[in-house]
């Protein structure tokens, strides 16, 4: 690992101080224990950045030159586009949000959500990191009401089917309207089951969206009892055109296609404004 120079030496330090104290109430552990902060560099969908590594889960997915894959598609087919005010729900360690800071530009934003407090402080952090003011992050989950929850300290995933044991905090999650006035265009959704219940939102509220990647979680959805193919009739319903695995693939039929886990890219006109 090189040294790092001074001011980002000192960058990482401030990282390290605040999650000492998220730590004194919400402990990082499972593929959340932490680990000691350090950047590595992105190069993929036409940016190139920087992000920390501070947890097991970051370190597995970035820590060894990797990169989502999605964010590729994401240029290739222009499925972000400067301006767009862009909403990353399930924010985890910022990379994604980092990327859609760059990608809208000056004349576009970026509204950050995770539920987990160290995950919307190194949103937070890897956006400074980047020189992005364009960004804000949430330390709130999202879906189509209110509520508080304890939430698991060991899992990305936010509502179970069944108890698991462990500490927990209380969380909140927020319903989607209350940011209606943000006026998103497009929203990368990748909350582990959550989906369910977001996708019950009322969509034609958000009448300039058009763009929406969603990771499917279907055994996150099965095992509580509910059905994963109710996810992509919500979105069909709000006027979505539904794609498996690419933007460029096939249309699919919400009530015929296998409800696939993995990338849905989902697209439709933007509605017109109510009078």
């Amino acid at each position: 690992m090189q040294k790092l120079k001074s001011a980002k030496q000192r960058f990482l330090d401030r990282f390290q101080r605040d999650l000492d104290r998220i730590e004194r109430e919400a402990p990082m552990t499972g593929s959340y224990e932490r680990i000691r902060p350090y950047i590595v560099e992105q190069s993929v969908g036409g940016e190139q950045y920087e992000i920390i590594i501070y947890h097991k889960e970051s370190e597995a997915w970035f820590g060894s030159g990797g990169f989502d894959w999605s964010l590729q598609y994401y240029h290739d087919h222009a499925f972000v586009r400067p301006g767009d005010v862009a909403f990353d729900l399930g924010s985890n360690c910022g990379v994604i949000t980092a990327y859609l800071g760059l990608a809208v530009g000056p004349h576009g934003r970026v509204l950050a959500f995770d539920p987990y407090p160290w995950n919307a402080l190194a949103t937070h952090y890897n956006a400074r990191l980047n020189h992005l003011d364009n960004v804000l992050a949430y330390s709130v989950g999202v879906g189509d009401s209110t509520f508080e929850l304890n939430l698991a300290l060991d899992s990305a995933r936010t509502l179970d089917g069944a108890p698991r044991p462990g500490r927990t905090i209380q969380a909140q999650v927020v319903d989607i309207l209350g940011f209606v006035d943000e006026r998103p265009t497009f929203i990368k959704i990748d909350i582990e089951g959550a989906e369910y219940e977001l996708s019950r939102a009322d969509w034609s509220r958000f009448d300039r969206l058009e763009r929406v990647f969603l990771e499917l979680h279907p055994f996150f959805i099965d095992d509580r009892g509910l059905e994963t193919r109710q996810v992509l009739r919500n979105f069909a319903r709000a006027g979505f055109t539904l794609r498996h695995g690419a933007p460029h693939a096939a249309a699919a039929d919400a009530e015929t296609a296998p409800p696939e886990h993995g990338g849905w890219w989902l697209s439709r006109e933007r509605l017109r404004a109510a009078a």
